[in-house]
């Protein structure tokens, strides 16, 4: 694996740690004043770039450093911010938002042409293609084929994880979430997300918070959930982006030609 591949890679998988105090987590980005004709521009800018990178079958992690977020211009942010915002700003190009570079706060925000702000949260999940098989019926799993416990569909691994929340920080997470999936084979042929879909906040706090929840010194307090693709599905509607995406039923078919059968 190339050094590129590997910063890639990386993009994906890294977590961090932020300040999550609940006043800095609900600031609004009101503050910033910023018109819808500049938001516009701005993405306008950011979408250029992705088309481009596309086309030419860029890593886009090269393309990162040329775009706009909520308050920096291209060319500005430090390489060490480009790697912590990094699951952030890929995601909100192709959503058509603008991402917060700040360590506290929502991960981008977009702003309607009637001057609303809608706050966002970005998850991200991967799956490589080369590890998928076909069961009976020729549904797709991952995992071991010789076990029932071990195997799992593939809308059930794609999915949204969330660790350690306490009861204020699962209230800030009433906001519009989008899921964005990858295929990380080396055989894929472009270096891309393959579908987003989205659900409200709302639902992911009152139906998959609640079930998670301890007890503890600030509770009720989450440990871990998890939010399958297939519920995204369920309860939410598949995501506009900037540019068409396979989608996950295209993307099946697909690797269904391919996928052994065990």
């Amino acid at each position: 694996m190339s050094l590129l591949e590997e910063l890639s890679s990386m993009f994906l998988n890294m977590e961090f740690t932020t300040d999550t105090n609940e006043d800095s987590y609900l600031e609004s980005v009101n503050s910033l004043n910023m018109t819808y004709s500049e938001f516009k521009r701005r993405v306008d800018h950011n979408t250029t770039v992705l088309k481009k990178a596309i086309a030419e079958k860029e890593k886009l992690i090269r393309f990162t450093p040329d775009l706009y977020t909520m308050t920096t211009e291209p060319g500005e942010l430090h390489s060490s911010i480009l790697f912590r915002k990094g699951p952030d700003l890929l995601p909100s190009v192709y959503y058509g938002a603008l991402a917060n570079v700040e360590s506290t706060g929502v991960d981008a925000y977009k702003i309607t042409a009637t001057g609303d702000i809608i706050n966002l949260e970005f998850k991200t999940s991967e799956i490589d293609s080369k590890k998928v098989w076909k069961g009976q019926g020729n549904g797709l799993y991952v995992g071991k084929s010789n076990s029932d416990r071990d195997k799992i569909t593939v809308t059930s691994k794609l999915c949204a994880s969330y660790s350690m929340l306490t009861s204020s920080i699962q209230e800030a997470k009433r906001i519009k979430t989008v899921l964005m999936v990858c295929d990380t084979s080396s055989d894929s042929e472009l270096d891309t997300y393959f579908d987003a879909w989205e659900i409200d906040g709302n639902i992911i706090v009152d139906k998959y918070f609640k079930k998670n929840q301890t007890t503890g010194k600030d509770k009720p307090k989450i440990n871990k959930a998890t939010i399958k693709l297939g519920s995204f599905m369920k309860h939410g509607v598949r995501a506009e982006t900037v540019i068409p995406l396979e989608g996950i039923e295209n993307w099946k078919r697909r690797v269904s030609k391919f996928a052994p059968k065990l």
